[in-house]
């Protein structure tokens, strides 16, 4: 899901992070907007219900849907692990 809020972007992250169902929650480099995963529509409700208790401005909330290729590339990052370090980036 992304999602623009307006208030700033570190509290949404803290914010996010300790609601039970929230898998993850991330910056967008592109846009000030905050990306997270849920694990269900319920917990949909309990983000939108914490924004507003807090007064903030829910800007969006839209599902993001992965093309094949952003699938496969995911899945393939997670079976190699993180990309090894060169010996020439380590000395810098």
């Amino acid at each position: 899901m992304n999602l623009r809020v307006e208030a700033p972007r570190a509290e949404v992250i803290e914010l996010l992070s300790r609601i039970p169902g929230v898998i993850r929650a991330d910056e967008e480099a592109e846009d000030p907007s905050v990306r997270f995963e849920a694990r269900s529509e319920d917990v949909l409700r309990e983000v939108s219900r914490a924004i507003q208790e807090r007064r903030w401005l829910l800007l969006e909330m839209k599902r993001e849907t992965l093309g094949l290729e952003e699938i496969f590339l995911s899945l393939v990052h997670e079976e190699r692990g993180p990309a090894p370090v060169s010996k020439e980036a380590m000395s810098r």
